[in-house]
């Protein structure tokens, strides 16, 4: 059986053949008296041939007929201009080797059919000028669409790839725990590349407690951010692996010296014991949490040690600390408090103001740590000059909170 196929069209062969067209008509532009030579001594070389062989009784003969095509083949291929001095020429050939010599045709009857043919070579020429320009423009138009929607689906990709990273560098678990509730909070100081320096994470560990990480690497680079992001992901593996904090700290302390030995990265590290009313915390450098008692708020006291990329060997000794029944936990980022006290201000917003601040919550869920940020943002002329990551966890009293399958405790 035969099978016949046929090669399918696309949209794009107009295109070409239009592409094509231009091509021929821009060697005609560039190089016009060439064309002009060329299609001059043809034409001349034709009307002497038929001029000898045939009678020419009038000017719409043959050998007349052809000195017009000329000019229009001139006229398309090199402008009007080129089909005007070959028409020229086609008429001083047609009256010096046809018509005179023929004696069948006047000197105004050739003069005549000169201006007829002149005439059609600057039209010609005008007429493929305007549609090759009109040509050039869609194809123009064409490319530029192109481009826009490849810039557009590129745009989409970046949007895509930051939000994406953007949301690499916050919590991705959301903890089910009968008496901690957990908010947070990021955004970062480059708003155009949505990227920052900053980042947090909260997981649940085996056996209840709750482990948490807020940490600062320096700069607002992309590089920065890839290494925040780095960070917490080492976190949260070595912590879901159950390995202890102090080889925690230090293996994040070996990642920053091997990713990046001119960076450094603070950090607040800490598992959270509900059950047992206590907490293991431990600090590289970062600022300490704020601990909220009976509505009262006090630093924690966990001494700092140095931050993680500053020395190969340091010593990272994690601290017990007792926590009463109910409790909240305030860990933050210096970008919260590095901004003015108020518009105009001179003052640093500072760790006073935000100690005020939190005592003047009533709660610590989602919705009043934002617009805890956004009452500090507003103090600043509304925005802030760092990447800002804020993490609250509330503690409740085990007496006021029933089992998770249990009955409501009293």
């Amino acid at each position: 059986m035969d099978i016949q196929t046929r090669r399918p069209t696309t949209d794009s062969e107009p295109r070409v053949r239009g592409f094509r067209l231009l091509l021929l008509l821009d060697l005609g532009r560039r190089h016009p008296l060439l064309i002009v030579v060329i299609i001059a001594v043809a034409q001349a070389i034709v009307l002497v041939g038929f001029g000898s062989v045939s009678d020419t009784r009038d000017v719409f003969g043959l050998p007349d007929s052809i000195a017009a095509l000329a000019a229009v083949v001139a006229g398309i291929l090199a402008g009007p201009l080129a089909g005007a001095v070959v028409a020229a020429t086609g008429a001083a050939a047609f009256w010096l080797w046809v018509a005179d010599r023929g004696h069948y045709s006047t000197l105004p009857t050739a003069l005549a059919s000169a201006i007829v043919w002149i005439t059609v070579g600057i039209v010609s020429g005008l007429l493929t000028t305007a549609l090759s320009e009109r040509e050039a423009k869609r194809l123009e138009a064409a490319s530029l669409l192109a481009e826009s929607r490849a810039v557009m689906s590129a745009q989409a990709e970046a949007v895509q790839l930051h939000s994406s990273l953007v949301g690499s560098l916050l919590p991705t678990v959301s903890p089910r725990h009968p008496r901690l509730a957990v908010a947070s909070y990021y955004h970062p100081r480059e708003d155009r590349l949505l990227l920052g320096g900053d980042f947090l994470d909260v997981v649940l560990r085996d056996g209840g407690e709750l482990a948490v990480i807020i940490g600062d690497v320096l700069g607002h680079s992309p590089e920065a951010a890839a290494l925040g992001s780095r960070l917490r992901a080492a976190w949260q593996g070595l912590t879901l692996a159950g390995v202890d904090l102090q080889t925690t700290a230090r293996s994040l302390n070996d990642l920053v010296l091997l990713c990046d030995p001119e960076s450094l990265a603070t950090a607040f590290l800490a598992y959270l014991d509900a059950d047992n009313d206590a907490a293991l915390c431990l600090s590289a450098g970062h600022p300490p949490p704020l601990l909220v008692l009976d509505g009262d708020v006090v630093p924690l006291d966990v001494p700092p040690a140095l931050p993680f990329g500053v020395l190969t060997e340091t010593a990272y000794e994690p601290l017990d600390v007792e926590l009463p029944a109910s409790w909240a936990l305030f860990l933050y980022t210096d970008g919260l408090i590095e901004g003015r006290a108020g518009v105009g201000s001179e003052e640093r917003y500072g760790e006073d103001r935000l100690v005020g601040a939190l005592r003047r919550l009533e709660s610590y869920d989602q919705g009043s740590l934002h617009r805890l940020v956004a009452e500090i943002g507003s103090a600043n002329g509304g925005s802030f000059d760092d990447d800002v990551a804020a993490l609250a966890v509330s503690c409740q009293d085990r007496r006021l909170v029933a089992p998770l399958d249990g009955p409501a405790g009293t």
